[in-house]
This record gives structure tokens, C-alpha cells and sequence, in this order.
């Protein structure tokens, strides 16, 4: 900003004049916090009870790791905690898997659940709804009743309160059985996948 002479004959009385200002925002790159959720899964066991490939038993095994590392310096790892889920009060984390194209859920064998966690089952076919509310999505609906009809069954998972510390430790006895109902004689590949659910803690 400077003075100027408007005048043609008269000059300023101090001289002409500049000025400057120079403003300071403060910027920081700041790590964001971010639940960092590891889910494995395996084949713990298959029973072969028969010649027939419509009577084989499979028991699944999973794994949920809420890590205490990131990969990346622009995260810090955080608590994990819980997100809506339909039909289900409160915000849980979930573990969810399908039962498997040609395999139902096998009720004679109780699914192991880990000490702090509930059961759930979802009826709804994962070919056109989704775990958990989302935008542009159908949400699954779960129940802790397990349904009459074992064939009926299109998930199962399992929910927690939460939130889940962000420790490394992998919290393990998430257990279900499927047995081979439609896979053809000549064998099949069988293949699902577990996902899980939850939002970064205090952080939504």
C-alpha cells in the first residue's frame, strides 16, 4: 500500500509512503487416527462322511487382528469401534461370512463364539444386500435367533460392543460348520469371504 499525490503541485507532507502487511496461519500435518482391522480366515477341518459330495462337513476358522502398527506414517492406529447394523440395538463391530454357493450352515455342529461376543444370522441374499448400512446399498437385517430352516441361512457373524483395542493380538474361536449340498459329483471349488465391520474410535 503507498501514498499517492493526487495533486499536481502539492506533494505529500511526509513524503510519499509504502506500507506492508504480512499475515501467519499456523499449518501442521497432522497422522490421523484410523482402525486398522486384519480378519483371516481358514479351513480348520473337512469331514469326507461319505463317497458323496453333498455330505461333506467344513468347519471354518477366523481370526480378527486389530493391529497396533500402520503401514503408512499418515495414520496412527486406533481402537475399533462399533457401526449400524440392521435389525441389530446399538452400534457393534461385526465379523460377517456367507455360507458358501452349494453348502449350507450345519446346525448339528454349535459355531464357537468368542468369550465377549454375540451370534448373529442373516437370511438375506448377499447377491442383492450388503452387511451393513451404506449409502446407495440394501442392508442385510440380523437376529440373534437362529433360523428354523438351516438351508435359509445366507450369513453369519458375529458382534461386539466395543471398541476392540488397537493391541496386535488376534482374538481367535470364531467357529461354523457348512456341509456340501448342491456341489457336483465331480468335486467343486468352494469359496467365501469373511468381512469385518466397525468405525475408528471417536472418530466416526
Amino acid at each position: 500500500v503507498r501514498t499517492q499525490n493526487v495533486a499536481s503541485t502539492d506533494a505529500p507532507i511526509d513524503g510519499e509512503r509504502e506500507a506492508s502487511a504480512t499475515q501467519f496461519i499456523d499449518f501442521a500435518t497432522q497422522v490421523k487416527p484410523l482402525a486398522l482391522a486384519t480378519l483371516k480366515k481358514d479351513v480348520a477341518t473337512v469331514n469326507a462322511k461319505t463317497a458323496a459330495t453333498t455330505d461333506d462337513q467344513i468347519t471354518y476358522a477366523l481370526n480378527l487382528t486389530v493391529e497396533n502398527t500402520s503401514p503408512s506414517g499418515g495414520f496412527s492406529p486406533e481402537q475399533l469401534a462399533g457401526t449400524d447394523i440392521q435389525g441389530i440395538t446399538g452400534k457393534k463391530v461385526l465379523v460377517s461370512d456367507i455360507i458358501p454357493t452349494g453348502t449350507v450352515f450345519d446346525p448339528t455342529i454349535a459355531p464357537v463364539v468368542p468369550s465377549g461376543w454375540t451370534l448373529v444370522y442373516s437370511i438375506d441374499n448377499p447377491a442383492t444386500t450388503v452387511p451393513v448400512p451404506v449409502a446407495g446399498g440394501t442392508p442385510a437385517t440380523w437376529t440373534t435367533a437362529q433360523p428354523a430352516v438351516a438351508s435359509s441361512i445366507k450369513r453369519i457373524g458375529y458382534i461386539h460392543d466395543g471398541p476392540l483395542p488397537a493391541n496386535g493380538i488376534a482374538i481367535t474361536g470364531f467357529k461354523f460348520t457348512v456341509v456340501t449340498a448342491t456341489v457336483p459329483a465331480a468335486g467343486a471349488s468352494v469359496y467365501n469371504v469373511a468381512q469385518v465391520f466397525g468405525q475408528t474410535y471417536d472418530d466416526p
